[in-house]
């Protein structure tokens, strides 16, 4: 077996030890001089029970103790970063999956509006919601696409982003758009181009909204949600 001298300088002077390679792995370093491979003889074996071999000894193991326990802390830190990490992407993917199935429930409200929303229907709807439409028209009624269009500058410009009429067909949106020139505007040429910019901002989303809303009957702010979550 491969054996080992160790020199430590104690009092200034030199002593040496034969030492076997597992015993060579419990001192520590620090407090050894020189250590040198040999076949030396086993004279020096009391060494190993010196004070200085106790201590470095007991270095050794609170050293090691200290590391585990960082590597320990480390790792719960790294498993407690996972457990998040998984969370997080589980919401995400139940997030999305909702998603999907709204937006699903949506694409199949956009065909049967479609399909059921005839023009005589729509004519129907808004004969019955006339008064909420006149309040729309008139500024009675409160609304953030009106409050937009009052204060002007760039609220007013913003309104073309919200102007949109999906999930309703063109022959529905012109269907409205009759219906709203012929109550409020007449046949006044000049009156349609002045009031044209107005009923796309603010009279007619407010009116497809409501048409929305009365034919799934839900509330308001649903259909509004639900205009905008439809796919194209």
């Amino acid at each position: 077996m491969l054996k080992c001298i160790i020199e430590k300088r104690i009092n200034g002077f030199i002593y040496t030890k034969n030492l076997t390679e597992p015993m060579l792995k419990s001192i520590a370093k620090e407090n050894v001089d020189k250590m040198m491979l040999t076949s030396f003889g086993p004279e020096w074996e009391e060494l190993l029970d010196g004070p200085a071999i106790q201590k470095s000894l007991e270095a050794t193991k609170a050293a090691d103790k200290a590391f585990n326990d960082k590597m320990r802390a480390e790792n719960l830190k790294y498993e407690e970063r996972e457990r998040q990490n998984n969370e997080r992407r589980a919401e995400r993917e139940k997030e999305k999956e909702e998603n999907d199935r709204f937006e699903a429930e949506n694409r199949g409200n956009a065909d049967k509006l479609i399909a059921d929303l005839t023009k005589p229907l729509l004519h129907k709807m808004f004969e019955d919601n006339i008064d909420y439409i006149t309040r729309v028209w008139d500024g009675s009624l409160r609304t953030s696409r009106h409050d937009s269009w009052n204060i002007g500058g760039g609220p007013r410009q913003r309104l073309m982003w919200r102007q949109s009429c999906h999930p309703f067909s063109d022959d529905q949106l012109n269907w409205t758009l009759e219906c709203i020139n012929t109550k409020f505007v007449g046949p006044d040429v000049k009156k349609r181009i002045s009031m044209n910019n107005y009923i796309w901002k603010v009279v007619l989303p407010e009116t497809l909204t409501k048409f929305y809303m009365n034919f799934f009957n839900i509330s308001l702010e649903d259909a509004e949600i639900r205009m905008k979550m439809t796919p194209l």
